[in-house]
């Protein structure tokens, strides 16, 4: 088709931080790791997509599947974190430093709150009461 550009597996950003090669980095919608070092202006290749490993608060423990979030600040993966941002491709225990990551890329960014009000948590049909399925 004659409008492909590129599979967009990476990107050349514009990099709003110091970064270095293999750092988790959010800029704008756009989650991904820096594929080298990089300064505040530099045009880089981020990795939108892939399986990489990366930095945990070691007091958490991450089970295989678990969406996971992570601090824009620092690049490290938390369950206190902010911006979700990919999936978890295996199990960590507590005291572990690293998780192995399937970024995602449709997350976008997405905040707690966000996620929260796109994916409410609802009852199963299954699960109510015979007066709440009589009245509707």
């Amino acid at each position: 088709m004659k409008n492909f550009y590129q599979t967009g597996r990476t990107l050349p950003l514009v990099m709003t931080q110091a970064v270095v090669s293999g750092q988790l980095l959010q800029i704008g919608k756009f989650i991904g790791v820096a594929a080298v070092n990089g300064n505040i202006g530099d045009t880089i290749e981020v990795a939108l997509e892939g399986v990489f490993t990366l930095p945990k608060t070691p007091a958490d423990v991450i089970t295989q599947g678990q969406g996971l979030h992570f601090i824009p600040a620092t690049g490290v993966v938390d369950a206190g974190g902010t911006v979700l941002f990919g999936v978890a491709a295996t199990a960590a225990a507590a005291g572990s430093t690293t998780v192995l990551v399937r970024l995602v890329p449709n997350f976008g960014g997405m905040t707690m709150a966000a996620e929260t009000a796109k994916h409410p948590v609802h009852e199963p049909e299954h699960a109510k009461t015979r007066q709440q399925v009589e009245r509707g």
